[in-house]
């Protein structure tokens, strides 16, 4: 379970902070954010981030409508997350922040925002996620609410219920799928663990069930009123990667033959978007691993050459 949460730690971090925004902020938006966006989404140049820095500061400064603001300054987080510099990454979680918490900000922005923070704070250490994510509030409070008594946090700790509750938070102002499906996943690696190690009583085995149900099923109602055609192959196959692994856990937990059938079919489809796009770079290493592992614990060597 920890070996696949720190995999998709870093996937979805790089895929969030790589372009998971890009289709709402191409939409209506200046020649100068656009110009910044498209040196976001070029890595071949490592001084693309510098550059787009430098563009957004100035199109916040100058920015006339709230709508406007607010995508420059998500921008300008997105920017300076993606710098190699530690104390540029560093001002990036802070702008993330800040777009976070200005209520004069459109909800989508500020749930981008959350989602953002959620995404960047996966496989963090404890040090860095205390003096950086939730050392003030709103976070605080998300995080000393997660303390030791809560029977959430015995197993996952309470930095790792704080990042769920960033989840939480981006649904509560603007549902979109990755958040719930964060949500679910983290419901089921849980429920996973106390199927292993028991700690959770009946009564929270049950409310983590229909938590990880509701999540599940919200996630995939709003992935049907979503147009695909828009995605690009990176959350696509996060998406689908996402709804593997929880169909996966769920098999794990019930031995269901209906999960193990749907687990093998989902990871299926993600590996022809993977192996399409980003075999041939080496890259999103951890979804071939996790297919390779799930097979390997279904098949053992009757699929060893898949």
């Amino acid at each position: 379970m920890l070996k696949s949460f720190l995999f998709l730690a870093f996937l979805i971090t790089y895929i969030f902070n790589k372009n998971y925004y890009s289709p709402v902020v191409k939409s209506g938006t200046s020649q100068k954010l656009t110009e910044a966006l498209n040196l976001l989404n070029d890595f071949s140049n490592s001084d693309n981030s510098k550059t787009a820095i430098s563009i957004l500061e100035d199109a916040l400064q100058k920015s006339t409508s709230i709508e406007e603001k607010a995508k420059a300054e998500f921008l300008l987080a997105v920017a300076k997350a993606n710098s190699s510099a530690e104390a540029q990454y560093i001002e990036g979680i802070k702008t993330y922040k800040a777009v976070a918490t200005n209520e004069q900000y459109p909800s989508y922005w500020r749930a981008l925002a959350y989602n953002a923070l959620a995404s960047n704070a996966l496989g963090k250490g404890d040090n860095f996620l205390r003096n950086n994510i939730f050392n003030t509030e709103p976070f605080f409070s998300m995080l000393s609410n997660s303390g030791p008594s809560s029977p959430t946090d015995i197993k996952s700790g309470a930095f790792s219920a704080a990042i769920r509750k960033l989840s939480e938070k981006s649904d509560e102002l603007y549902p979109t799928v990755l958040p719930n499906l964060r949500i679910a996943y983290w419901y089921s690696g849980n429920l996973l663990t106390n199927k292993v190690d028991p700690y959770l009583t009946e009564s929270e085995v049950d409310s983590f069930r229909k938590n990880l149900d509701s999540r599940f099923a919200k996630a995939n109602n709003l992935l049907k009123g979503t147009d695909l055609s828009k995605w690009d192959d990176d959350e696509l196959v996060i998406t689908n990667f996402l709804q593997a692994l929880i169909w996966s856990n769920e098999y794990a937990l019930s031995g269901s033959a209906d999960a193990k059938k749907t687990a093998e079919a989902v990871f299926e489809k993600t590996m022809v978007i993977y192996n399409k796009v980003f075999r041939e770079h080496n890259r999103l290493l951890a979804i071939p691993f996790e297919y390779a592992a799930f097979l390997a614990n279904i098949y053992g060597k009757e699929k060893s050459a898949d």
